[in-house]
């Protein structure tokens, strides 16, 4: 059953993603976190840890040495169920659709190693997950009981009036488009077209779902400011989300699945 702190985009696609959870695999992009990433691992194998079959950690040529040593702890301690990936698509969007190819889970669950996403949420995520195996689950700041911690007021502004704006744009019912925070059917990941590598990719990554009429329900989660390492995200990147959100918006439908995908049975020509 769905939970009243949810909200569905829509309910009426049959037949989507899993027919059951099986597990998730947790995808993790890690450029130059330590104790943010250490803990966000400890605590998701504490909470949820049986239904997490692989952590894959995704490193590239920015990756710090410290990183990198947490990561080879991690598996040494773990074995197989910690993977180090090094990313061959460039940026924090190629990263996690590298990941979406390697991941072996009949969920994939995308994560941040900086303490943005609160590692707690997790185990709600996969509760949801495993009750509507056929949803995307979303992670939102703004549904009742998210909130930030440490995000300026004059950012809050703009990001709200961002999602306002896009909400109302794409008649979407949910709350937050551009945290990328999930937790979605391999099916759906495998299906879909996907063609941003930067951060705005955590934006397609909603956005087309949304276009497709799959189904999508949310959880609150609280958003904390990274407190070690740099943030990756620049002006331009901002700018990027703009134009990604008005370029899916009027997208055709078929050019956003891949040939043969079962979804393509599901949605109309667009």
């Amino acid at each position: 059953m769905v939970s009243s702190s949810e909200k569905i985009e829509t309910t009426n696609v049959a037949g989507l993603g899993s027919n059951s959870f099986r597990d998730a695999t947790v995808i993790l992009p890690v450029i130059n976190e330590t104790s943010a990433l250490e803990q966000a691992v400890e605590i998701v194998l504490n909470d949820c840890g049986e239904d997490i079959c692989e952590f894959i950690a995704i490193v590239c040529h920015k990756t710090s040495a410290e990183s990198l040593t947490i990561c080879t702890a991690f598996r040494n301690r773990l074995g197989d169920r910690f993977k180090i990936l090094k990313q061959k698509l460039p940026f924090l969007g190629g990263a996690i659709r590298d990941g979406f190819d390697a991941a072996k889970g009949s969920h994939v669950l995308v994560m941040f190693s900086d303490g943005e996403s609160d590692p707690v949420t997790v185990k709600e995520l996969i509760v949801h997950a495993k009750a509507n195996p056929e949803v995307i689950v979303s992670a939102s700041r703004w549904l009742e009981g998210g909130r930030f911690h440490g995000y300026g007021p004059i950012k809050i502004y703009y990001n709200l009036a961002a999602q306002k704006f896009f909400i109302w744009l794409y008649q979407s019912q949910l709350t937050d488009l551009t945290f990328g925070f999930r937790i979605y059917p391999i099916e759906v990941v495998r299906s879909i077209v996907w063609t941003e590598v930067k951060h705005s990719f955590v934006f397609e990554s909603i956005l087309k779902p949304i276009r497709l009429k799959l189904p999508i329900a949310e959880v609150p989660t609280i958003w904390r400011a990274r407190h070690e390492g740099e943030s990756q995200l620049v002006l331009m990147a901002y700018l990027r989300y703009l134009w990604v959100g008005f370029k899916y918006r009027f997208y055709p439908l078929r050019k956003m699945l891949r040939k043969g995908s079962s979804l393509g049975l599901h949605v109309g020509h667009g």
